[in-house]
């Protein structure tokens, strides 16, 4: 299925054949804890609600032995929300991590290929002029030259076979030379070709086992947010409403953004910002492994207000950047964010503290994910395949959000998915490269 979408992020048109269909999930649907939703209830679920999800956390242990179960329970027998929220960062991390790895493996083995393929066909190339070279050489052993004159005619001889082998040696030492420097750099490709597959083949499975471990994880917060799901559903009714009245994106965060204050944390975070608007806080790190007040993985409202941290932000995907916060576009316009090539089935995480305020597909962008950040800062993550959190949900700096989309096996050459990142400040779109972390350009480059 060809999809053709026109982001005004780019502020132009882009084909790209990317099925949204991510397949089978590798794992079986897991019930592992039911915690209260962040956005509504602070604390923790009633024991009696542990007690049973811990029996079924049992039973999941025995029945998914591959894949490690993470204690989500406390000592006094209640679900622990920031372990989980914790273990979901961590090994989205460890996702990214191994993605990136990935990639670089598979692009050397790309250019070893190359390489392989260009020394075969130099040697294919000599092949003819070996050939001679060796039907000459054969023909004098057949015929050689006399070592001793007895008659005129074997003067003859062995001038003509002398002047022969004059001919053929240099160019046998040459050719012979030429060739075992190829056979030598060949071989050495061989070699490192074969480490780089099992390479692969060992990243591949550390892949697998990460990816099968987050999706134990999904379903504990997934199953946690259903203990309030009849909230979840008047949030959705009442901002569903009236969607066919909705004449742009603005216009849809505008209405999301009025409902969701109102349900949520949002509403009393935003008072206290603007009370507090230019007043010189301390500013915390926000990279997953970080100390201060971003390490609080069961927090309920941002570590630090979105304008104070720029160059903390981690880049919500592993992969290259293709299009810059204001390129030129095809159509002479200019992009309004960046685009990001994925690898197929590749993680996506948050790349800041905030709200969801829209989850789902949107015109021509996709599966769209649209973070609420405060102070009239929205992250726009557009083109994805799978969404992992509800409209409504408060998420954190690097908690994974969803995935792209998955290899079209029908599709014999299938193209890398492209996500889309917009930053937006009162509803306009803003270059997002001051709010990334240093080591990001790393990785963006793989």
């Amino acid at each position: 299925m060809m999809l053709r979408y026109t982001s005004s992020m780019l502020n132009m048109e882009t084909t790209s054949s990317i099925p949204f269909s991510i397949g089978k999930r590798p794992v079986a649907v897991f019930a592992l804890a039911l915690i209260f939703l962040e956005i509504f209830v602070i604390g923790k679920v009633t024991a009696a609600d542990p007690g049973r999800l811990k029996a079924h956390a049992h039973e999941l242990k025995n029945k998914n032995k591959s894949v490690r179960i993470p204690d989500l329970f406390a000592r006094n027998n209640e679900i622990d929300r920031a372990s989980l929220n914790k273990q979901l960062k961590n090994t989205a991390y460890a996702v990214q991590n191994i993605e990136q790895r990935l990639t670089k493996l598979e692009t050397k083995l790309k250019e070893l290929n190359k390489k392989q393929i260009h020394i075969r066909s130099k040697l294919t190339a000599k092949k003819n002029s070996i050939s001679k070279l060796l039907a000459a050489a054969q023909r004098i052993s057949r015929n050689p030259p006399p070592v001793i004159v007895t008659h005129r005619s074997d003067a003859l001889s062995m001038v003509r076979g002398g002047m022969q082998l004059r001919y053929l040696f240099p160019k046998f030492h040459g050719t012979i030379e030429e060739l075992r420097k190829k056979l030598v750099a060949l071989s050495s490709i061989i070699n490192t070709t074969k480490i780089a597959k099992a390479n692969t083949l060992t990243e591949e499975k550390r892949l697998k086992n990460e990816q099968n471990r987050l999706a134990v994880l999904l379903e504990a917060k997934k199953n946690a947010l259903m203990v309030n799901g009849q909230n979840f559903k008047k949030l959705r009714q009442t901002i569903n409403f009236d969607e066919r009245n909705i004449s742009s994106l603005n216009e849809r965060i505008l209405r999301n953004n009025k409902v969701i204050a109102e349900n949520t944390k949002l509403g009393s975070y935003e008072r206290k910002q603007n009370k507090f608007l230019g007043t010189s806080d301390a500013i915390d790190r926000l990279s997953p492994f970080s100390s201060g007040r971003a390490v609080n993985h069961d927090r309920l409202e941002p570590a630090v207000p979105f304008h104070m941290a720029k160059a903390q932000l981690p880049i919500p995907a592993r992969g290259p950047l293709v299009v810059n916060y204001g390129d030129r576009t095809p159509n002479g316009g200019r992009s309004n964010g960046i685009v990001i090539k994925t690898r197929h089935r590749a993680a996506v995480t948050s790349p800041c503290d905030g709200w969801i305020v829209y989850a789902g597909a949107f015109r021509s962008y996709g599966q769209l994910l649209i973070i609420n950040a405060g102070n009239g800062y929205h992250v726009l993550l557009a083109n994805l395949s799978r969404l992992d959190v509800q409209l409504g949900q408060f998420v954190l700096v690097s908690e994974p959000v969803g995935a792209m989309v998955g290899i079209d096996r029908h599709n014999a050459r299938p193209t890398n998915p492209l996500l889309l990142v917009e930053f937006r400040k009162n509803g306009k779109p803003i270059d997002p490269n001051p709010w990334w972390i240093k080591n990001n350009k790393d990785r963006m480059q793989s």
